[in-house]
């Protein structure tokens, strides 16, 4: 189990005390049994995930939506290896307490999918959210969208771009690995890295997405983002992590279709397989 998520170590002696941290003062029956069942599923597995399940009892009040949450196994929250899971599950639970005010829990709810893009818009929203959150930006420019995990994922983006949010400027460094993959590549392809916080921002708006939530991913490598540029206008990024295509995506994250998504697969085999 991941130790790293109590505040105070010394006091989880064993799995009862965990679990009971986790329930954070919750006495239903319904809810222990649905974290009871979890564990057991999931402990089978080899690892009891805790951040869920944590997240979960945190930030929900209402018995049965924890109980209907702590129940879909398969709900999950990625982990930034750039944060420790502590501060990885107060960003999850800021987003999710933010969208409260917009949203009832019940809405909130049946927004968490099992589908990976949802896991991967949330990973993108909550990105933007710590970008945000601590500037003027997000309360004067959010504006209530649709309910949905895309609608929110993109008004976090709009809020960062009609705010004009301007970051601090940092540079990005890379080894020399990554730098050897920005080439001129096949249909008039070519590949650059982002060099500042300021490049990020750029590219952000140009293609009106999220890339601007991952500007201390790239400062601290935890994660790289690479430009593709067509007649020098730039038109799709692509996230590798572990040597992993973790999205790729053009305009507005519309997926990359045709001779050109071949052609970065091809380039990806060629310097990261």
């Amino acid at each position: 189990m991941d130790k790293e998520l109590y505040l105070d170590i010394q006091e989880q002696k064993n799995v009862e005390h965990a679990l009971a941290y986790i329930l954070n003062g919750r006495e239903e029956k319904s809810i222990k049994k649905s974290l009871y069942r979890r564990y057991m599923h999931e402990i089978e597995d080899g690892k009891f995930d805790t951040l869920a399940p944590y997240i979960i009892c945190q930030v929900f009040t209402d018995p049965n939506h924890i109980c209907k949450l702590l129940d879909n196994h398969n709900l999950v929250f990625t982990y930034n290896d750039s944060l420790n899971i502590q501060n990885e599950a107060l960003l999850h639970i800021g987003l999710i307490g933010f969208s409260k005010e917009y949203f009832s829990e019940k809405t909130l709810a049946n927004m968490f999918k099992r589908t990976h893009r949802d896991i991967s818009l949330r990973e993108d929203s909550v990105s933007m959210y710590s970008t945000l959150v601590e500037t003027e930006y997000l309360l004067e420019h959010f504006q209530k969208p649709k309910a949905n995990v895309v609608a929110i994922h993109n008004a976090l983006i709009r809020a960062g771009h009609y705010a004009e949010y301007s970051p601090e400027e940092l540079d990005f460094s890379y080894t020399k690995d990554i730098k050897k993959c920005c080439v001129f590549w096949h249909n008039r392809l070519e590949i650059r890295l982002p060099q500042t916080s300021f490049d990020l921002m750029d590219w952000s708006k140009i293609l009106d997405n999220c890339l601007y939530g991952y500007i201390l991913s790239l400062f601290h490598q935890t994660t790289t983002i690479f430009g593709v540029f067509i007649d020098n206008q730039l038109t799709y990024s692509i996230e590798i992590q572990n040597n992993k295509i973790v999205q790729m995506y053009g305009k507005y994250n519309k997926d990359i279709e045709g001779a050109y998504r071949q052609s970065l697969l091809r380039w990806h085999q060629k310097y990261f397989i």
